[in-house]
């Protein structure tokens, strides 16, 4: 703990205009998501300094301001109990070098088993492995999602996306889609690109 504060305050010395977060555990990964010392401006960044199985409940993120997570790289795992990050907020989230494997979410209408968002998503140089859900066995977005870099595996929808499910848009380059349930992304309404 000592160490992550030393982090945070070495950030704000320093100038920086979007909130620094250093964590190591899933007690601080949700403590730095509630940004309790307000210090995200437009972007609220998160670097996840290790690797966090058996989180529990989801870590869950309703702020404003867009959240930007990114590993060292790092590996979130649920070992098949629920979604590993859940936000119902409309702002942009990135995910940057982290894996998230494991992730369920129960029978009905369940979505995402790994990440559940209501806003845009960018995913860059992520893998998402043996996740499972209704809609969207990795991933479920009510906005966009931008997929770099990143590779999907063994994920499984009961109906639609085995990797992937967006309310709007989903553009994927250069990224890797292998053995996931059929059809692998979908879209509700328009296309993928």
């Amino acid at each position: 703990m000592k160490r992550w504060m030393i982090s945070i305050l070495l950030l704000s010395l320093v100038g920086c205009t979007t909130a620094h977060y250093r964590v190591h555990d899933k007690e601080e990964l949700r403590y730095a998501l509630e940004d309790p010392d307000n210090l995200a401006g437009k972007e609220l960044v998160i670097r996840i300094a290790s690797s966090i199985s058996d989180i529990g409940r989801p870590f869950v993120y309703d702020g404003s301001s867009d959240l930007r997570l990114t590993g060292a790289p790092a590996e979130l795992t649920s070992h098949g109990r629920n979604h590993l990050l859940r936000s119902d907020s409309k702002a942009k989230i990135t995910l940057e070098n982290l894996t998230f494997s494991g992730g369920r979410t129960g029978v009905g209408s369940e979505r995402g088993g790994a990440v559940y968002h209501l806003g845009d998503l960018v995913i860059n140089d992520c893998k998402f492995l043996d996740n499972a859900a209704e809609f969207g066995g990795a991933v479920y977005a009510g906005g966009r999602v931008d997929i770099q870099r990143s590779r999907f595996e063994h994920n499984q929808a009961r109906w639609r996306g085995g990797a992937v499910y967006s309310e709007d848009k989903i553009t994927t380059t250069d990224s890797i889609y292998q053995d996931n349930s059929e059809p692998v992304l979908y879209v509700r309404d328009k296309g993928v690109k």
